[in-house]
């Protein structure tokens, strides 16, 4: 068993903990308030989606793990290349990495790429965006790393899972509803 004591993210439904001996990976726990399996729905999720493959990457998803706090999905620790775990645009706004404007401008690209490929995002927020410096002439790499897929498993979410159309459907109703105004000054 697992023993996991770095907690080093917590959302609405899950916990996140640094993969004991392993840098390079994160433990996902369900919170026992969390209504919905939300590790199981995303496991379900990638195994049938398509993965994005334009300006917005999504972990590598590593299989289950028992730990001390309950069963556990391993995913591909977002970090920089000197070892630190990547910001959400969220962080990099409220610590002035990045001004309003481009804040916005960068969600909007990354939720605007995700729609375009038809992968499934029920949780549009910046939170759920990381950003990882990378060589090149942006020097910016957008990661989702929460968010994706549906909200449960049900015939229409497989079938919005396999024809990026009906995804797109889906996300543009998602982001109509969704309050986005995090990067107002």
């Amino acid at each position: 068993m697992l023993e996991l004591t770095t907690l080093i993210g917590s959302g609405r439904e899950r916990d996140v903990y640094l993969y004991p001996g392993r840098a390079d990976r994160v433990v996902k726990i369900m919170k026992p308030e969390a209504g919905v399996d939300r590790n199981s729905v995303e496991e379900w999720f990638l195994a049938r989606a398509r993965r994005p493959r334009g300006l917005v990457a999504v972990p590598a998803l590593h299989g289950w793990v028992e730990s001390n706090r309950g069963r556990g999905l391993v995913y591909q620790r977002i970090r920089e290349d000197w070892g630190t775990t990547c910001r959400s645009l969220t962080q990099c706004l409220t610590e002035g990495a990045l001004e309003a404007e481009r804040s916005q401008a960068l969600f909007e690209l990354a939720i605007a790429s995700l729609r375009d490929e038809g992968f499934l995002v029920y949780d549009p927020t910046p939170d759920n965006i990381l950003m990882r410096a990378t060589p090149g002439p942006d020097g910016r790499q957008l990661v989702l790393v929460d968010g994706f897929g549906p909200n449960t498993i049900t015939t229409r979410a497989f079938f919005r899972t396999l024809f990026p159309a009906l995804a797109r459907r889906k996300i543009d109703r998602v982001r109509a509803r969704a309050r986005v105004d995090w990067y107002a000054s």
